[in-house]
């Protein structure tokens, strides 16, 4: 190595803890998780690096609050198919919703005979789980909001 380029390697390794192409300074570890607290500047307490003292909170309005009311309830809906046994539904019924062996049964037998059973009425979120689940389960499943 020529002179030159070791001088200019030793150049960039100055100042950075003595590690060339390290990009933070050297001093003591930080852990990940923290965030360095600071003074304010009348003295009377901690703020956090976001410039916001631990006691307060902003509050933000979304328009999805005023739009989406949280008791609204949407309809799991089981599709019959030639392919399932009726004794596999019913067991689905039975091992994902909790429900009894006549209740699994008459849910089972509504979907056979009419060609589709609503067997949960719950929030969104729980309703695609169930869906979601019913499709691993191999069975045909939508949601539909439920009427006002």
């Amino acid at each position: 190595m020529s002179a030159s380029r070791a001088a200019a390697a030793g150049r960039l390794g100055a100042g950075r803890g003595g590690v060339a192409g390290s990009a933070r300074e050297a001093g003591p570890p930080r852990s990940p998780g923290r965030r360095r607290e600071m003074e304010e500047p009348n003295g009377t307490g901690p703020v956090l690096s976001g410039g916001v003292s631990p006691g307060t909170r902003e509050k933000t309005t979304t328009e999805t609050d005023s739009l989406v009311s949280p008791d609204r309830l949407w309809n799991v809906i089981v599709w019959n198919d030639p392919i399932n046994l009726m004794s596999y539904v019913t067991f689905v019924f039975q091992k994902l919703f909790g429900y009894s062996i006549e209740l699994a049964t008459k849910l089972m037998l509504q979907v056979h005979n009419e060609g589709r059973s609503i067997v949960a009425s719950v929030e969104r979120e729980k309703a695609e789980y169930y869906v979601s689940r019913l499709h691993q389960y191999g069975l045909q499943a939508t949601l539909e909001k439920q009427d006002a």
